[in-house]
């Protein structure tokens, strides 16, 4: 789990996850972080998504961890999705959400093109990874794949400092408990 450096955060949200069946151990796939304790209008978000590889499925399927456009496509969905109207009608929702996934999808295929991503770095502890920013009216998303795990991250203004560090699984699990 990636936690920026020398700012306050806290878990706003996980995600969990079985492959084959309720007999199998359970695995984070996501863990979010935002600054400012208790509220829920941060002006950023950050998602590490947790590599799991290709595995079998109880049903005979598969999984697969999604690529970095995709991941790049998710981010762009959220900052538009964030500033959905609150109480909006049920079909304006819904087309906003269609909307959000259309831009996304387009936005993250273009995860290459330098007018649409700015390359940047992210720091994680000591070491230089690739950070691709790309800003919009309504905010910013960006995408950094740091090996072991992805990151994403959202919102209306983008962390002050994109330098981290990345937790070994055991600091992770006291951090969520």
């Amino acid at each position: 789990m990636l936690v920026l450096t020398g700012m306050d955060l806290w878990v706003s949200g996980t995600g969990l996850d079985r492959v084959g069946g309720a007999s199998r151990p359970e695995f984070w796939t996501t863990v979010e972080v935002a600054p400012q304790p208790g509220d829920q209008d941060a002006p950023w978000r950050l998602t590490t998504l947790a590599r799991r590889g290709c595995r079998p499925g109880g049903n005979g399927g598969w999984s697969a961890d999604s690529g970095l456009p995709d991941i790049a496509g998710s981010a762009v969905e959220g900052v538009l999705l964030s500033s959905a109207p609150v109480g909006a009608p049920r079909d304006e929702l819904h087309l906003l959400m269609e909307s959000a996934h259309d831009v996304g999808q387009r936005a993250g295929a273009a995860l290459s093109d330098p007018a649409v991503w700015a390359p940047g770095v992210l720091d994680v502890d000591g070491h230089r990874f690739m950070l691709w920013v790309h800003h919009r009216d309504e905010g910013f998303a960006a995408v950094a794949d740091l090996g072991p795990v992805m990151v994403s991250a959202h919102g209306r203004t983008p962390p002050s400092r994109w330098a981290g560090s990345l937790l070994d699984p055991a600091a992770a699990r006291r951090l969520l408990r």
